[in-house]
């Protein structure tokens, strides 16, 4: 028994193989022979994804690893997908919520800061829409106390925030550092992250 391993001329793609005693026809060329045990092998290798192609009188994967700089560039877009899914599912608000959130952290922060008794709600209207759904009167001291609530909030989410961001900046810096697309592998495997 032979068995053969067709290939294209131009491209060195393998085609098929063929078993002299089982295909009757003719076998295509230019083709290669090959054992059974090439044949398993580069079998497992297409069902992983590979290409095969011919070289020399070998079957080989043809599959083509990305350069180092590519694959950094493409393990950095996960880390900062990964660092953003973290961040959705540590803050259970949409984007724009951030915002407002974002927002009254800013009028706190101006409340804090001024000693003016006569701003109220006209000037705080992020703060007042709590104050005022809280059941408390708007005036200005329910107003700066409801603004240290929203900075002591907003703090804990920054520091959550902050852990995410050092994981992330040091994970592209151990990148960075990798000298092969495997050493990228081990890297990006090992980032602790915190949530």
């Amino acid at each position: 028994m032979t068995i053969y391993a067709a290939y294209n001329v131009s491209t060195e793609i393998i085609e098929g193989f063929y078993d002299d005693e089982i295909y009757t026809g003719t076998i295509p060329t230019p083709n290669i022979t090959v054992t059974q045990n090439e044949v398993n092998t580069a079998l497992a290798l297409q069902e992983g994804g590979a290409d095969l192609y011919r070289s020399g009188t070998a079957i080989v994967d043809g599959t083509v690893a990305p350069s180092l700089t590519d694959y950094k560039v493409t393990n950095k877009r996960q880390v900062d997908i990964d660092t953003a899914g973290r961040i959705r599912a540590e803050f259970d608000f949409p984007a724009e919520i951030a915002l407002v959130e974002m927002a009254k952290v800013r009028e706190a922060d101006y409340a804090e800061h001024t000693a003016d008794a006569a701003m109220t709600q006209a000037n705080y209207p992020l703060l007042s829409a709590e104050v005022d759904s809280d059941g408390n009167t708007v005036n200005h001291a329910n107003l700066s106390a409801k603004g240290v609530a929203v900075q002591a909030a907003w703090l804990a989410l920054m520091v959550s925030i902050e852990t995410l961001e050092k994981t992330r900046l040091d994970a592209y810096a151990n990148i960075d550092a990798a000298g092969t697309n495997s050493a990228v592998d081990s890297v990006v495997a090992a980032i602790p992250w915190p949530i």
